[in-house]
Parts: structure tokens; C-alpha cells; sequence
């Protein structure tokens, strides 16, 4: 095996909370078998088997991670199960979890360098949990993954993996429609609008959601407290807010929520 990469860095993503010892363990066994490894926590507030909001997590965050970092994710509802494990290189980065779509969107716009299953139980701790495969199977892997093991080492290679589904935004002459594709914690509302279309339609400088028209603004507080407004969130999607309020709970909002972009207000 080649020697220790020491800038290597792992990122985990995962449902498993902090107050249970899931997430300090997955670590533990990254220690024991890559010590110079970085480990940074992306985060671990998913709700349990919410496979979208981590997959979304992951691809909002991956590109502002160094060149080859390797991405670790465990939002798994189907561990233990005949679902597959894979590995996925793309020519920035490298992702490793189940093949359930918790990969799909990071790898989405991506050039994919190399994929293979993991299958191969020397790459593995020596006994892998029907129910705890972050520790037993995917820490590992990301812990060999940095000291320089090769892809093919991992098991066969793979040529398609679950993606989730992607719903592009109709466009108009006179207007988009969207959906929303994520709730933050703070209750603003992403939708699947990007900054492409906001550039190409810039006469389009209102939102409709739930009954309501709200204006496209730079920044939150570009309007009163309580106040609803629109703004390009720092992932380039066009998101639906409330200066310090929660978009989500005061019109009904939630993933698949549908919105438009229209004209201006009069």
C-alpha cells in the first residue's frame, strides 16, 4: 500500500445525530487506519433516511473542499439489506456510501473518473455490522481511499448507480415554474430556479408561492423584519424566505412545493 497522503481530507455526512457515539466512532476507526487524515464533519442533523436532504447536503458542499477530498455519506435506511456499496471518483473528488442516490446529485454535473462496487471485505473491518456499516464498511474504505489504496482494489467497477430524480424548472416566455427542493434549518425555502435562469429573465423579478407575490431582493434584510422576500442563496438557487422568520412555516412549505418567477409587482 503507498505511504500516508498527510493533506488527505475526509468529510462525513450522515443522519446519526451527535448525541449517540455513531458519528465519534466512524472517526475512531479513521484514526486507527489513516492518522494523518483530516476529518471534517459536513454534518449530521439529516432526519433519519432522509436520503434527498443528504444528498443535496453533499452537493451544495462538495465543491468548495480541496482537490481530492473524499466524501463520506451515510444516510442509509437500507443498510444491512442486498443494497450495493459503492465508490465513485470524479475528477475533483471521490464519494463513498450506499448505492441508494445519497451520491447521485454530487456526481451529477461531475466527470466521473472511476466507480466500483465495494466488494471486497480486505478493504473492510474484519467483521462488518448488518446495522452499523459506516464504522465497518465505509469509514474504512474512505481511511484506505487516503492512504492511497487503488479504486480497483475496491471490487469490480460499475458503469450506473440510483440516481434520484431531478426536476428541471419549465421555462417560459413569461415565466418559470419551480419547485422547492430544500428546507434549511432556518426555515427558507430552495428551489430548483438557479442563477441562470434569474440572469436570463431579468425582467422576471417576483416570486409566487402559496397565494402570495414576493419580491426578488439581494439580501434578507432588504425588507422589514417579518417580511417575506426571494434571494439567490450561496448555493445558486432561488430561495424563498422571511427576514427573521421561517418561509417554511408560514405558507406551508416543503419539498415539492411549487413556485414561479413572473413579472414584477406593479
Amino acid at each position: 500500500m503507498a505511504s500516508s497522503t498527510p493533506l488527505a481530507v475526509i468529510t462525513l455526512t450522515t443522519d446519526f445525530g451527535i448525541s449517540d457515539w455513531f458519528v465519534g466512532t466512524m472517526k475512531g476507526v479513521i484514526a486507527s487506519l489513516a492518522p494523518e487524515a483530516r476529518v471534517i464533519d459536513l454534518g449530521h442533523g439529516i432526519a433519519p433516511g432522509d436520503v434527498w436532504s443528504g444528498a443535496f447536503m453533499l452537493s451544495a458542499a462538495a465543491p468548495f473542499f480541496p482537490q481530492g477530498t473524499i466524501h463520506v455519506a451515510v444516510v442509509d435506511p437500507g443498510v444491512g439489506s442486498e443494497r450495493a456499496a459503492i465508490v465513485i471518483q470524479t475528477d475533483t473528488e471521490t464519494f463513498v456510501g450506499p448505492d441508494n442516490g445519497l451520491l447521485s446529485l454530487a456526481v451529477r454535473n461531475r466527470e466521473i473518473r472511476a466507480a466500483h462496487s465495494l466488494t471486497n471485505p480486505a478493504c473492510f473491518l474484519p467483521s462488518v455490522s448488518r446495522t452499523f456499516q459506516g464504522r465497518d464498511l465505509f469509514a474504512p474504505v474512505a481511511a484506505r481511499l487516503a492512504q492511497g489504496m487503488p479504486m480497483g482494489e475496491f471490487g469490480p467497477p460499475i458503469t450506473q448507480w440510483i440516481s434520484l430524480p431531478w426536476s428541471e424548472p419549465r421555462v417560459f416566455a413569461d415565466h418559470v415554474e419551480g419547485e422547492v427542493i430544500h428546507v434549511d434549518h432556518y426555515g427558507n425555502a430552495l428551489t430548483n430556479i438557479t442563477d441562470h435562469q434569474l440572469r436570463a429573465r431579468p425582467q422576471l423579478r417576483t416570486v409566487h408561492v402559496a397565494g402570495v407575490d414576493i419580491p426578488i431582493r439581494a439580501t434578507y434584510a432588504a425588507v422589514r423584519p417579518g417580511d417575506p422576500v426571494a434571494v439567490l442563496s450561496s448555493s445558486q438557487y432561488l430561495e424563498v424566505a422571511i427576514n427573521h422568520g421561517s418561509a417554511a412555516r408560514e405558507f406551508g412549505l416543503s419539498r415539492g412545493s411549487r413556485v414561479s418567477l413572473r413579472n414584477s409587482l406593479p
